[in-house]
């Protein structure tokens, strides 16, 4: 592929005007910029111009989190490109996701396939807001909407429908079905509650929403609220405590402070690029690891007979209760309450009385969430 060519292929891609970049970053001089782009450089001057190349008002805008493109060895030239607009997104490593021909925020690429993966849902309705969002792979997810006392909750999960229904209306009731934005639900309440939950099938996954103490006509009303929004809309709707993937780095490093990691544990790990999760549901995926790293030190060093590394295991897990995050965990959640089990096992012996149901230290990984 030649020069030219390649301008063109950039320009197709270019998602803005030179008009547009211009006003973005109107306190700068836009001309200087774009001839900052243009400019050849040599190998000793590539990384300088790659690494330093953000306009201030950008980050003013709420991009402060968006690292330049870094390449991943020396320029010897830069491509002329057929648009500023091009040079510069290629450059902020940003997704700007549009609606309307309006400018709109700027999303981190993680979060935006995040959104990508879910239904783009949202209740049409300022009383409910969205309290939170988390997802298992790139084909389940569950997020939570609430209103005062009142809860929400939107799933979205493979298929086939029939089995979930199946299930569903095994001790349920049968209310027929209702348009939904995207298809035709069928609603079912189950014996004996006032807890209502609807499934249909949009794009090859099964949707549930649910609701508790509510009747067959508010809760239908409350289905002809939903709307598929787009995807910075959907974003927008997020609340500060969901955690970005694109952020974790920063919150895994602020919820490991004052937790003792046993040797040769890879922090880097608890970060997960692929999804949204709110504090506690991350929290747990930070503490899980830690903890079953601690307890598998303390089963093989017990199993080797080395008294001194099964003791320092214990003593690290002796501390888990005045973790800052488990001490916030405990406000929302019983994870605490289950870590806790397994440290009086480290602490007390494993040892279930015959014939018991006891727990067991075999079961810390399914319990703690690391299996």
């Amino acid at each position: 592929m030649n020069d030219h060519e390649l301008d063109m292929l950039v320009a197709g891609t270019a998602t803005v005007s030179d008009a547009e970049i211009a006003q973005w970053v109107r306190d700068v001089p836009f001309d200087s910029i774009c001839e900052a782009i243009m400019t050849t450089t040599t190998d000793d001057e590539a990384t300088t111009t790659a690494t330093t190349l953000t306009p201030p008002p950008l980050a003013a805008s709420g991009l402060a989190n968006i690292r330049p493109l870094r390449p991943s060895r020396p320029w010897r030239r830069v491509a002329v490109l057929a648009s500023a607009a091009a040079a510069i997104a290629v450059l902020l490593l940003a997704v700007s996701v549009r609606d309307g021909g309006n400018r709109s925020q700027a999303w981190a690429a993680p979060v935006v396939e995040f959104a990508q993966r879910s239904p783009l849902m949202l209740i049409d309705d300022d009383a409910w807001s969205v309290t939170r969002a988390d997802e298992s792979d790139a084909d389940s997810g569950e997020m939570t909407f609430t209103n005062g006392d009142q809860r929400a909750d939107l799933n979205w999960r493979a298929g086939p429908l029939a089995e979930w229904l199946d299930d569903r209306k095994y001790e349920g009731a049968d209310h027929g079905t209702h348009a939904v934005v995207n298809g035709t639900a069928e609603v079912i309440q189950y014996n004996g509650t006032q807890t209502f939950t609807a499934l249909w099938l949009t794009d090859d996954r099964v949707l549930e929403f649910r609701i508790d103490g509510t009747t067959v006509d508010a809760f239908g009303a409350l289905l002809d609220r939903l709307i598929v929004v787009d995807i910075d809309t959907w974003l927008r709707a997020m609340p500060a405590d969901v955690i970005s993937a694109a952020d974790q780095p920063n919150v895994v490093t602020e919820m490991l402070a004052g937790v003792p990691l046993p040797s040769g544990f890879d922090a880097t790990s608890l970060v997960d690029q692929a999804d949204v999760k709110d504090r506690y549901q991350l929290g747990a995926r930070i503490v899980g690891a830690v903890s079953c790293a601690w307890i598998k030190q303390w089963i093989d060093a017990t199993d080797a007979g080395d008294a001194a590394a099964a003791r320092s295991a214990v003593d690290a897990m002796s501390t888990s209760s005045t973790w800052p995050i488990v001490e916030e965990m405990r406000a929302s959640g019983a994870y605490p309450e289950v870590l806790q089990t397994f440290v009086d096992l480290m602490a007390h012996g494993d040892a279930a009385p015959a014939g018991t149901k006891g727990p067991s230290i075999d079961n810390y990984t399914d319990a703690l969430g690391c299996g």
